[in-house]
């Protein structure tokens, strides 16, 4: 079964790379929904990462939700552990919730989770992410903007490097990628002076098309993480509607819409990156 999943998840990799060998910088698109995931494919992502609250930063998705877009998509698949909205420091409950997911998204056939796990201190938490390393099968780790809260993070990376993690999504310690953009090259440097076993950095946060072409000259980049730059409004099928009643969202916010992913969005980003 070991062996099956981690064909699997080569032939997709092969696949969102177009099975040439080509060296296109890879597009990730996150989303919320099975909607949203076959729009990303579609539009041709290369990755999706699947989360559920992307207002709050993206929570671990429901595992119907994993099943469901596993079985729609062909290209790899990763899913968010995040089991809380808030910091990056969980308590011992919190933290088996984490690893009692991440077994579920390994045998929902999922390529890779994203996770990221801080002690009180800001340093990585390293004993749990050892042991949920050890949970991890064939399937990859990708350590998410939890990287972006630490101190010092080319410390970070060697830790990471170590703990064998595949990816890491920031932003360079800046609230965009493009205000970070010096820290992530400097980033991207450190990581290829580790040899070709390195985390790969994805970069994330405030990338859209009017910006992704310098960001990928300015860094260097190979590999790219949008959602909102490709997501649209998407009125609601309903017709009757209460407006005074607000489920959880803010009062001047609109309960009959929600955004979701564009295939034709996704589209005009890959052709940047051709």
């Amino acid at each position: 079964m070991a062996l099956e999943a981690s064909w699997n998840y080569l032939a997709r990799m092969s696949l969102a790379a177009g099975d040439t060998g080509a060296t296109r910088i890879r597009l990730e698109v996150c989303v919320d929904g099975l909607a949203s995931a076959q729009a990303a494919e579609a539009g041709g992502a290369d990755r999706i990462e699947l989360c559920s609250a992307l207002e709050l930063g993206g929570l671990t998705p429901s595992l119907a939700m994993v099943e469901a877009c596993r079985a729609a998509l062909t290209i790899p698949l990763q899913v968010m552990l995040r089991p809380r909205a808030g910091d990056f420091c969980y308590s011992t409950a919190e933290l088996d919730c984490i690893r009692r997911d991440l077994e579920h998204c390994r045998e929902a056939g999922a390529d890779a989770v994203v996770l990221g796990i801080l002690n009180s201190a800001g340093d990585l938490a390293i004993p749990a992410l050892r042991e949920l390393v050890s949970e991890l099968g064939t399937m990859k780790l990708t350590f998410h903007r939890a990287f972006d809260m630490i101190a010092d993070q080319q410390a970070a990376l060697l830790s990471l490097a170590e703990l064998g993690i595949s990816h890491i999504l920031s932003s360079g310690g800046q609230a965009s990628a493009v205000q970070g953009r010096e820290r992530l090259a400097s980033l991207l440097r450190s990581s290829a002076e580790l040899g070709p076993s390195a985390p790969v950095f994805v970069a994330a946060a405030g990338i859209d098309r009017d910006n992704l072409g310098a960001l990928i000259k300015a860094t260097g980049v190979r590999e790219v993480h949008v959602g909102s730059a490709c997501r649209t409004q998407v009125d609601s099928q309903m017709k009757h509607r209460n407006l005074q009643v607000h489920m959880g969202l803010d009062a001047c916010s609109d309960e009959y819409a929600r955004l979701q992913t564009d295939a034709k969005l996704v589209r005009e980003l890959v052709e940047i990156l051709s």
